[in-house]
């Protein structure tokens, strides 16, 4: 899933604060409900920034100010938002959000950067179309709800599968030619943001969407040589599935069965921009996972015949979808996040697997889910936008295929982390996390201490113990590897590790 085309991101000028002195003002002009008015930025070290009682009025909110916890509070059914100035997180209807830098006091302002207006709008119009012009410099909410919400595909072995994404049920009708196939949706409304699309993937050569007079039209442009289309509606949430198939391919796409060699991939969490969480003493997240990271890809590579690919081996920021895009398109078997935790309570102590699933499994997974999905907001990415791609995930995309193998895999890596750290063993646990959303191989996540406790982050500072964490890692992958090929009926690799 990429970036929205029409995100505030695009249509705003730069994303790092500075102390550069106040540039000259500009201007965006917000259209809702056929009332226009002008919204005055400020640009601050590259940044552009709105006031956020310009925002509040834009919106007819209620701002109120929050002297005991020194914060602002912002109201408008069903939207409620807290800002806490100098804090970079804020408080979006119940769920935290992270913004590109922090909310600053100016005089009797307080400034927030121009992205948290996308946030809000997002939240307070839910249904209507929001359209973003960035040359015109316009935003504007038109009356009319739209019904057609996403275009998604994505090229599997033997065939390419196309989603558009409905709001509600929708009636349609088909056409295919050996060139292309069109496909009609009664009464359907499109979503201002939709582009051409061309994929020239052997299957599919283009996808383009054209709002008509009385609906929707979708055109897949086909290769010459293509077998079968398979064209059906699914449930919970609405959407429309077209399959084009290869050659000789009559049934769904199945996993792929693994080819030589064994293929893992090592995701150190977090980097560049993104820090994750920060210990007592300054110990970064993203410096451990990393080291980690490296220090297994080591230990793989020199006791195993497979090849490691790693998500980044320096510190740089890499999106989350991307790392496990970069699994898939590698034909990966095995892919593992590397992190450590963080709580509110100092004391918080041990260590803890994850696979993906729909919902947490508990309150801490709860937790997790929440801290490792942050990164998310730094990639231009709204919270709308997150939630539908983590529920379509579910449905559409095959994680579940791999959800037993993924949690085999969590509980031998926690097995052996058990072993060899002698720290609390806090479980298998499982939830909606964005950076395992997607993966076509069994996948974990791995919180291998809380880096919030000055003892575990005394003992991350140290690379005899870091060392010890990719040893156990090391070995819990070993195993899987072996159980893994026994229960697929192969050998990866050459031979079982």
């Amino acid at each position: 899933m990429q970036a929205k085309a029409f995100s505030i991101a695009a249509l705003l000028i730069g994303l790092h604060w500075g102390s550069a002195p106040l540039g000259l003002a500009a201007s965006l002009i917000f259209v809702v409900n056929g009332h226009r008015q002008t919204l005055r930025t400020q640009e601050i070290g590259g940044r552009e920034w709105l006031s956020l009682r310009q925002v509040a009025e834009a919106v007819k909110a209620q701002l109120e100010w929050d002297g005991r916890h020194r914060r602002y509070l912002f109201r408008l059914p069903p939207a409620s938002l807290i800002v806490t100035p100098g804090h970079s997180a804020i408080l979006l209807n119940g769920r935290t959000y992270l913004l590109s830098t922090a909310p600053q006091l100016s005089g009797a302002e307080v400034l927030v950067p121009a992205e948290l207006l996308q946030l809000a709008l997002e939240e307070i119009y839910k249904r209507k179309r929001i359209r973003w012009d960035a040359e015109k410099r316009l935003i504007q909410v038109e009356e009319r709800d739209y019904s057609l919400r996403g275009l998604r595909f994505h090229t599997y072995s033997d065939h390419t599968r196309v989603v558009l994404d409905l709001t509600k049920p929708l009636a349609f009708s088909w056409k295919e030619d050996p060139s292309q196939i069109v496909l009609r949706v009664k009464e359907g409304v499109l979503a201002p943001h939709f582009q051409r699309q061309d994929l020239s993937d052997g299957l599919v050569r283009s996808i383009e969407l054209k709002q008509r007079l009385k609906g929707v039209e979708l055109s897949i442009r086909l290769e010459e040589k293509r077998g079968p289309i398979k064209v059906f509606a699914l449930k919970g949430p609405d959407r429309i599935v077209i399959d084009v198939f290869r050659e000789g391919a009559w049934q769904l796409a199945q996993p792929a069965p693994a080819m030589e060699p064994t293929i893992i991939v090592i995701d150190p969490g977090h980097g560049g921009q993104d820090s994750g969480a920060v210990g007592p003493r300054g110990l970064k997240e993203k410096d451990v996972a990393l080291d980690i990271g490296l220090r297994l890809k080591k230990l793989l590579e020199k006791r195993l015949p497979v090849q490691v690919l790693m998500t980044r081996s320096e510190d740089l920021f890499t999106p989350l979808q991307q790392r496990t895009a970069i699994a898939n398109h590698a034909k990966a078997n095995f892919f593992i996040s590397v992190h450590v935790n963080a709580a509110m309570r100092s004391r918080t102590v041990g260590f803890e697997t994850y696979y993906f699933t729909k919902d947490p499994s508990d309150s801490s997974a709860r937790a997790s889910v929440l801290q490792e999905n942050l990164a998310v907001n730094l990639e231009g990415v709204g919270p709308k936008e997150q939630d539908n791609y983590l529920k379509l995930t579910v449905t559409d995309l095959i994680n579940d295929v791999y959800r037993d193998e993924s949690s085999a895999l969590a509980e031998l890596l926690l097995d052996e982390l058990d072993q060899i750290l002698k720290v609390e063993n806090r479980g298998v646990k499982s939830g909606p996390f964005y950076v395992l959303a997607g993966a076509a191989m069994p996948a974990v996540l791995v919180e291998a201490a809380f880096i919030s406790n000055p003892l575990e982050e005394r003992k991350l500072m140290d690379e005899t113990y870091r060392q010890r964490v990719a040893e156990a890692l090391f070995e819990g992958i070993a195993r899987f590897k072996a159980r893994y090929e026994k229960r697929m009926g192969m050998t990866l690799g050459g031979r079982s590790g």
